[in-house]
Order: C-alpha cells, then sequence, then structure tokens
C-alpha cells in the first residue's frame, strides 16, 4: 500500500484568526467567514474545502491530459459549494457544483478531454474523501 502523509499546524492569531501553515512553511491566513461573523478578507475553511476539491479536481485532470499528450489551450472551473443546517449535525456541505470550461486545439481532442474529464471526477482523491453530492459540468471547445 502506498502511504503519503501530508501535515499542517493551524495557529490562532487574535479574534476569528490564524494562521495554517504546511510542512514546508507555505502559509495561508484563515478567519471564519464573515457570514458566521468573521472579518473579510481572508481564507475560511469553507472555502478552502471548496477549492480542494476545484483544485484537486484540476489537477486530477491535469494527470490525463499530460500523460496523453493532448494540447490544452486553456482550463478553468468555478466551483459553489452549498451548506445547509441539517437535524443532529448542524452546518454541513450538502452539495458541491464545479463547472469546468476547457479549450483544445484540435476537433478531433473535444471527446479525449470529455474522457479525461470524467475520468478525474472519479478518481479524484478529494472528491472520494467526503460524501458530499458533487456534481462537475463541463464545456469543452477547441480553437
Amino acid at each position: 500500500m502506498d502511504e503519503h502523509i501530508y501535515k499542517v499546524k493551524v495557529e490562532w492569531t487574535e479574534g476569528k484568526k490564524g494562521i495554517v501553515e504546511g510542512d514546508d512553511g507555505k502559509k495561508i491566513e484563515i478567519s471564519t467567514p464573515p457570514d458566521f461573523a468573521g472579518p473579510s478578507g481572508y481564507w475560511s475553511p469553507e472555502e478552502l474545502f471548496v477549492s480542494s476539491i476545484a483544485s484537486c479536481l484540476m489537477t486530477s485532470f491535469l494527470y490525463f491530459v499530460l500523460k496523453n499528450n493532448v494540447k490544452l489551450i486553456s482550463y478553468e472551473n468555478k466551483a459553489i459549494g452549498k451548506v445547509e443546517k441539517v437535524e443532529k449535525k448542524g452546518y454541513v456541505f450538502t452539495d458541491v457544483e464545479v463547472e469546468v470550461t476547457a479549450k483544445v486545439d484540435k476537433d478531433e481532442d473535444i471527446d479525449k478531454i470529455k474522457t479525461f474529464l470524467a475520468l478525474a471526477e472519479k478518481y479524484c482523491l478529494i472528491s472520494n474523501s467526503t460524501d458530499v453530492k458533487i456534481s462537475v459540468k463541463n464545456s469543452v471547445i477547441s480553437e
């Protein structure tokens, strides 16, 4: 079995703010989101959760693109996470919608890119590690 370990440190700084530090020293200032009376201008755990899903889908997709030597012109995704209050659990993410737009060099690569997007959705580590409903919509065009 392959095992990978990821370490972070979270340190409170003041009020509802803190710093997340990766094992290699990179840092992100975080806070409770304004929706829950936190200050604006900081990353929230909720944004980091949604961005983890979105960025994992992208990096999983790029694995297949690079492995198959397909020329990608551009890629972007936009993700929206929905939080709702549920009985006996409090607030939880109930779903995350990811809208992907990709552009390729040639028409014949469109189907390949759609296949790679489906594979990314299937194999994304972060998506596979949560029971939140994740839906991915994609738009692939050629230049």
